[in-house]
């Protein structure tokens, strides 16, 4: 029987799928299972199997946390990088010491 044949087959036949395609999905599968729907329910909607859901739901779990990781340690390097270029700057006579503001560095109000 060939997929036109059989409409579940042609539902289910393996694709590929782009990670934003992915998270998408599972942003959207979660919108329905607070609508209370099921799991099986949810991958039909979605024309995914119930096995499919699952790995997705986990790989994106897992991804979001490698990402939140990556952004913290980028954030605390930026940071660092930035009080060392502060306090050149100070060093250098060009500003202020960090958290130091000056009256005439306001903006003119009109």
């Amino acid at each position: 029987m060939t997929d036109i044949q059989n409409p579940a087959a042609a539902r289910h036949r393996r694709q590929k799928h782009s990670p934003s395609q992915v998270e998408h999905m599972v942003q959207r599968a979660l919108l329905l299972r607070e609508t209370g729907l099921s799991h099986h329910e949810i991958a039909d909607r979605l024309g995914i199997s119930i096995a499919t859901l699952y790995r997705w739901k986990g790989q994106c779990g897992t991804l979001r946390q490698q990402s939140l990781e990556r952004l913290a340690a980028e954030n605390v390097e930026l940071r660092r990088r930035l009080a060392a270029m502060e306090q050149r700057l100070c060093l250098l006579g060009h500003g202020q010491p960090p958290g130091a503001e000056s009256a005439d560095a306001l903006p003119a109000s009109s």
